[in-house]
Order: structure tokens, then sequence, then C-alpha cells
């Protein structure tokens, strides 16, 4: 399974010279806790960073409350950035989180625009999926066992 086939497609991205502020009410209004930030529009976007709702409350929030009406995305925003191909492995993109400690990756197709986003959340759901795949083997196993020995 790659990581191009469980990730979430509907990216909430921004360019840098959006206000914080008004991305911030952008990731509200949408339920997200991260944008990736973008060069280029529609097909064309390439991520350059992220900027997470933890980048905001920590960040601005606790430390400048009085200047987060002021600054740009460009200004906070995270940009040594890790991306995943959309062809990698679940297995890759889980090494690169653990690695790392991070909870989100962009996926990006081979040229580099972005394709979509991996969590840590999404792949929870894959390994529940897995590991409810597995359980249902073993009552499988049991019935196909009473069936041949009746």
């Amino acid at each position: 399974m790659t990581i191009g086939e469980v990730c979430t497609r509907d990216v909430v991205s921004v360019q840098p010279g959006e206000s914080v502020l008004a991305v911030a009410q952008v990731m509200r209004h949408r339920h997200v806790g991260d944008v990736v930030v973008v060069e280029g529009d529609g097909l064309h976007r390439r991520p350059i960073g992220i900027l997470t709702d933890r980048d905001i409350v920590v960040g601005i929030v606790a430390q400048a409350p009085e200047r987060i009406a002021q600054l740009l995305v460009s200004d906070v925003f995270t940009r040594d950035i890790l991306t995943v191909d959309a062809e990698d492995t679940v297995e890759a993109a889980l090494d690169v989180m653990r690695d790392r400690g991070i909870r989100r990756l962009p996926v990006v197709e081979v040229d580099g625009r972005l394709k979509g986003i991996v969590t840590f959340d999404d792949l929870i759901g894959v390994m529940a999926r897995h590991l409810a795949d597995l359980a249902q083997v073993v009552g499988r196993e049991r019935r196909r066992e009473e069936h041949l020995r009746t």
C-alpha cells in the first residue's frame, strides 16, 4: 500500500505572504491542525513549509500575543520540511515520522507537486484496519475448523 493511497488529498494550503491571524481562522473553520505553506497555486503547488496550530500557540501566542495581528506566515512557518513521495510505502512514512518525531508529512508527486498530507492520525487508522483484518483471520479459522470437523 502506498502513502498516496491513504493520504488526505484535500490539503489546506497557504502562501507565505498571508496573515497568521487569517490562517488561524482558516484552520479553525476547516478543523485542521496544520496548513502546508506552498509556492504556486492550483495543480502547481509545491510545499515549502508547514505551519501548525502548535507553532501559533507556543511560538506566537505564548511569547508575543500582541504581535499576532502583524505577523505573516513567512515570519513563523517551519521551513525545513520533510515530504514523502506518493509512491512510498506506509512503512516508509512511518519510519520518517518516527525517526524525526513529526506527526504530519506532506505527500508529493515525483515532480514535487503537492498531492496530499498524511498525519499520525491517518496512519493510526490504517494500522487499526490492518489489526481488525488480522482479528478476523482468527474467527474465520475457528469457523473453518468447526465446519471441517462436522
